[in-house]
């Protein structure tokens, strides 16, 4: 449940020995900003462990971070980037269940290129644990 998650992280900031005041104000924010985001993955109807999984792991992130450009790196969307054979995934705040949501929310808007489908299908599998052809049958 995002909900108990995002008091937790909340907590944590708020009860935390950091020495900069500022670097809390920033996590703090950016908690705010990440649960707004994950409210709209909520509102699309996406499964809430999945979201959950996204949240905390960008969470983590928030909590490790001490600058602030680390942190609007972090809330960034975790897109890949396209080699020109296949799309990667790319930088150090790289969130694998993100991703798998924006190609979803991204097929909803017309097909896919075959790299993107591709990319989506193996997203889906490595979380899922089954092959679409196995689902479609």
């Amino acid at each position: 449940m995002v909900d108990l998650e995002y008091a937790k992280y909340l907590a944590e900031i708020l009860l935390s020995e950091e020495e900069k005041e500022e670097v809390k104000d920033w996590r703090f924010e950016a908690m705010i900003r990440l649960r707004n985001y994950a409210g709209y993955f909520e509102s699309k109807g996406f499964i809430s462990e999945l979201i959950e999984k996204m949240f905390c792991k960008k969470a983590e992130f928030i909590m490790e971070a001490s600058t602030k450009h680390e942190i609007n790196e972090i809330l960034k969307q975790s897109t890949p980037h396209y080699d020109g054979n296949k799309f990667v995934p790319t930088g150090r705040f790289y969130v694998e269940e993100e991703e798998l949501m924006l190609w979803s929310l991204t097929s909803l808007n017309g097909p896919l290129i075959s790299a993107g489908y591709d990319r989506y299908v193996e997203l889906f599998e490595a979380y899922f644990g089954k092959k679409v052809e196995d689902m479609a049958a």
